[in-house]
């Protein structure tokens, strides 16, 4: 059996083999029930109806938990490295990074009055760091991280925002933030209503702030925390450049905007919209200052034809072809020693 299929009875049936006999203990034994390919577990020490209602729970248990691996499973993770530094800007202007700003890769754009953003060690979620972002005093500090699927080497293309099965990232509130208790990194898809990048769009925006954060209920500091958006999630809108509709900012459950019947005084602009572009990003209007980061952001389109991970991580050092051949030597000489005291102790 091929527990990665994502088969939810081929799982049940790996998981009682495996745990079955070592929960029953000597003189345990696992036979196929009457149905095909199922198993159960019948010990020599004991054949009660206790043991079959132990069996079946855990065979509807490993069930659950090979269908949520395999869902997992089917994305591929995309490691994204950087230096361990991060881009700035201190004038007031919105600056993009040179070095990345072309490629079809994550790149820090939008970048003003300070604000920072980098791939660094100084929070870790999945590996040896995240994607962090930092903000001074200033209420005009904005940074932000943009993939766009339209840059030359991008391996993807525009896809239709009703393909969109899902989306997500996780984020990270430091408790040094002395911002407003409710902001913490957005999540933005990249909209062009008319299905032609570099026309009419704009951004569709997740943020906690619009789905149940409050001076109440505050956004968690010193935790990282993690956000799938689903039909019903709020997301709010703004700059769709259509007649009227420019600069709008409105806002409407993604399901909603999907089914194309909202858009702009419900004028119907999104039933040929198309995602172009992810963003993460902190500021504008964020006042006295913010720490944090992201990581794992992620997407699903129908059927899996794009299923991505993206997880941030510093760089690591390769050595040289000359420390290889350092460390060669030494490991010689290591074995040499080693082979001269066993002759001597003979």
């Amino acid at each position: 059996m091929n527990p990665s299929r994502g088969d939810a009875h081929a799982g049940a049936e790996f998981m009682l083999h495996m745990c079955s006999a070592a929960a029953l203990g000597p003189g345990s034994k696992l036979l196929p029930s009457s149905k095909k390919g199922s198993l159960c577990a019948t010990s020599s020490m004991t054949k009660s109806s206790s043991l079959k209602e132990w069996c079946m729970k855990r065979a509807v248990l490993a069930g659950l938990v090979f269908l949520a691996s395999s869902a997992v499973a089917g994305a591929q993770t995309v490691v994204v490295t950087g230096s361990g530094t991060m881009f700035t800007e201190p004038a007031g202007i919105n600056v993009n990074d040179a070095s990345c700003a072309a490629n079809g890769e994550w790149c820090a754009r939008n970048v003003r009055n300070g604000g920072a953003v980098g791939i660094t060690n100084t929070y870790t979620r999945s590996g040896n760091g995240a994607l962090e972002f930092s903000l001074p005093a200033s209420g005009n500090s904005k940074a932000d991280f943009d993939y766009l699927f339209t840059n030359a080497n991008s391996s993807f293309v525009p896809f239709a925002l009703s393909s969109l099965t899902s989306f997500g990232y996780d984020w990270f509130r430091d408790a040094s933030s002395n911002n407003s208790n409710v902001q913490h990194p957005a999540l933005r898809l990249y909209i062009d209503y008319d299905g032609a990048p570099g026309g009419a769009g704009g951004y569709l925006i997740y943020e906690g702030a619009y789905n149940g954060y409050d001076s109440g209920n505050p956004a968690p500091e010193g935790s990282w925390q993690s956000v799938d958006v689903s039909g019903n999630t709020t997301l709010w809108a703004n700059r769709f450049g259509f007649g009227n509709c420019a600069n709008m900012v409105d806002m409407h459950s993604f399901a909603d905007w999907q089914s194309g019947a909202y858009g702009c005084g419900g004028v119907d602009i999104m039933t040929s919209a198309v995602v172009y572009g992810f963003s993460v990003g902190v500021g504008s209007g964020w006042f006295d200052g913010f720490n944090g980061a992201v990581d794992n952001v992620r997407f699903q389109t129908s059927n899996m034809s794009e299923a991505k991970v993206y997880n941030f991580e510093v760089a690591t050092t390769v050595p040289e072809p000359s420390t290889y051949a350092l460390m060669a030597a030494g490991l010689a000489g290591l074995l040499a020693v080693n082979r001269r005291r066993t002759r001597q102790a003979k």
